[in-house]
């Protein structure tokens, strides 16, 4: 049988034994640490993944790409929908501003009108996916 160290009293203890025979303190088991190395491994995979839910929810949104944190939780019908939303409004946004300069006269106060309610609208689905990605990842346990 293998023998151990008491971490205490540094006395050899028998694989076998849960107390030094020495000292009478509970010796930490190897599965103990087994176990222990496991839950850390989980949390940090925990972490990561909260990491990337968020990123995938603040950075590529900006540029329409909305929903890409919900289908990186696997919610595909809601990710999809921010997705064909966000790319309808960035691109609608777009050629909004891209056609102010092409508008004359009275037209243009219209133009600026729908640009910036357009504007509004992509804000505002751009901070709700962001809210409900933030929201999911915070608070659903993996």
């Amino acid at each position: 049988m293998s023998e151990r160290k008491c971490p205490y009293c540094n006395e050899h203890v028998p694989s076998y034994s849960l107390t030094c025979p020495k000292c009478y303190r509970n010796i930490p088991r190897e599965e103990e640490n087994v176990k222990e190395s496991t839950m850390s491994n989980s949390v940090s995979k925990s972490v990561t993944n909260k990491t990337v839910i968020l990123l995938l929810a603040f950075i590529p949104s900006a540029f329409g790409l909305m929903g890409l944190g919900q289908i990186y939780e696997r919610e595909y019908k809601k990710g999809l929908t921010f997705l064909v939303v966000g790319l309808f409004l960035f691109a609608t946004l777009v050629m909004l501003i891209n056609s102010l300069s092409h508008v004359n006269g009275g037209w243009s106060f219209l133009v600026i009108g729908a640009t910036i309610l357009v504007s509004l609208v992509f804000v505002g689905t751009y901070l709700l996916q962001a809210f409900d990605a933030l929201v999911r990842s915070l608070f659903v346990v993996n």
